[in-house]
């Protein structure tokens, strides 16, 4: 489902691009996408995410959605990041998404710079996910995707690192090549270990406690999070 709202130009900072769209005295409408709605995608346009989280998804062989990327604030969807006939965007949250023509990118500079660079984290987030999948063991590809998810949209808590979206077994089993069982079998392990915690809402924590235990992606800061290797600490 989705709804609208206006949305009145900003003063450029730190050149995030909901504040390099250059808009009318008039305002421009914002598009609210609530979580589990597909987000329609065109040659024309990209869209910004003001707030909230999309994945993209595709599809396997025998029907499941596979996570194919994770798209966050000031991050852009567009066609040119994803093959129209295999993948899609679905909001994992209620969602805040504002049009930005290519008419406006081929006008601004700063614009299209961030753009860039938003496509390339959507590479970078593609390599990161091919790398995770050729870990042997479930368990070490459980707990690289559920950081990988922690990196791109979670956040520090007293408890370690929250993942601000939920995601079901299913979806976990779909995009590592397992089964929904294995998937919930290796999340009670890691639960039981302690490495792995759920709040309240059902939220998944990755526990600080446990971090001499944790298989944990490298990252580095020059290429915003660029996978460096995999290494077990």
């Amino acid at each position: 489902m989705m709804t609208y709202s206006t949305y009145k130009a900003k003063s450029i900072k730190q050149k995030e691009l909901s504040d390099l769209v250059q808009l009318n005295d008039h305002g421009r409408k914002i598009v609210n996408y609530s979580a589990k709605s597909h987000i329609p995608i065109n040659t024309n346009n990209f869209w910004l995410v003001i707030t909230g989280v999309v994945k993209l998804i595709a599809k396997s062989p025998n029907g499941g959605d596979i996570v194919v990327g994770i798209v966050g604030k000031n991050q852009t969807i567009g066609a040119q990041q994803i093959n129209q006939t295999t993948t899609s965007a679905v909001a994992m949250t209620d969602t805040e998404l504002l049009y930005v023509s290519m008419a406006e990118i081929e006008n601004c500079r700063d614009l299209a710079l961030v753009i860039i660079e938003s496509l390339s984290t959507n590479c970078r987030q593609s390599q990161e996910l091919s790398y995770l999948l050729g870990l042997h063991r479930v368990k070490e590809r459980v707990q690289a995707f559920l950081q990988f998810l922690a990196h791109e949209c979670g956040e520090l808590c007293s408890d370690g690192q929250k993942l601000n979206i939920k995601i079901t077994h299913q979806e976990i089993a779909n995009t590592l090549s397992t089964t929904r069982v294995t998937i919930s079998n290796t999340i009670s392990i890691l639960k039981d270990e302690g490495w792995l915690l759920v709040n309240p809402k059902r939220l998944f924590i990755i526990s600080s406690t446990k971090e001499s235990d944790v298989l944990r992606l490298e990252f580095d800061d020059k290429y915003r999070g660029g996978l460096q290797s995999l290494k077990t600490f």
